[in-house]
C-alpha cells in the first residue's frame, strides 16, 4: 500500500510544479489578443472598449492571467502538504526555488503593472526564448522542475 501511495502522491505532486510551470509561461506569452484585452478588461470591471488604454489593459490582462497561476501554485501546496508528512521536510525544501521563482515573477508583474518599467522586468515578464533555447527564466524554473522530478524519481518507479 505505501507504495502505491508513494507513487500517487510523487505523480500529483510533479503534476503540480508542471501546471504551475505552464501557468508560469501562460502569464509570460508576450502576445495578447484583442479579444483576451476585452475580455480581461470586462472581467476586471473596465469597458471592454478601454483596450487602447495601455495600463489598464496591462493591469486587466495580468491580473486575469495571474489566476491561473495563484490556482496552480494552491495546488502545489496542497500536494507539497501530503508529500511532507509522507517523506518529511525534504519534499517541500526540494520546491523551494519553484516557489522563489514564482514570487519573483509575482513581484516583477505587479511592478509593471504598477507602471515600474526597467529592463530586468521585461526580461522576465516576456518569454523571449523558444522550446529549443529557452530564455534564462525558463531556465531557472526548468532547472527547479527538474530537481523536483529527480527527487520524486524513487518514488516514481
Amino acid at each position: 500500500m505505501k507504495g502505491k501511495t508513494d507513487y500517487e502522491i510523487a505523480r500529483r505532486y510533479l503534476k503540480a510544479a508542471l501546471v504551475l510551470r505552464d501557468a508560469m509561461e501562460y502569464v509570460r506569452n508576450p502576445f495578447i489578443a484583442l479579444n483576451e484585452m476585452q475580455s480581461a478588461l470586462k472581467e476586471q470591471g473596465f469597458d471592454s472598449k478601454e483596450y487602447t488604454d495601455k495600463a489598464k489593459t496591462n493591469q486587466a490582462v495580468y491580473s486575469t492571467r495571474w489566476k491561473k497561476v495563484q490556482e496552480a501554485w494552491t495546488s502545489l501546496d496542497v500536494e507539497l502538504l501530503e508529500a511532507e508528512v509522507s517523506w518529511g521536510k525534504e519534499a517541500r525544501k526540494v520546491s523551494s526555488e519553484l516557489t522563489i521563482s514564482t514570487k519573483e515573477l509575482f513581484v516583477v508583474l505587479q511592478m509593471y503593472i504598477s507602471g515600474e518599467r526597467k529592463k530586468i522586468q521585461d526580461e522576465l515578464i516576456y518569454n523571449q526564448g523558444t522550446l529549443d533555447n529557452p530564455d534564462s527564466f525558463s531556465q531557472k524554473v526548468s532547472g527547479s522542475i527538474d530537481r523536483i522530478r529527480e527527487f520524486l524519481k524513487p518514488h516514481l518507479l
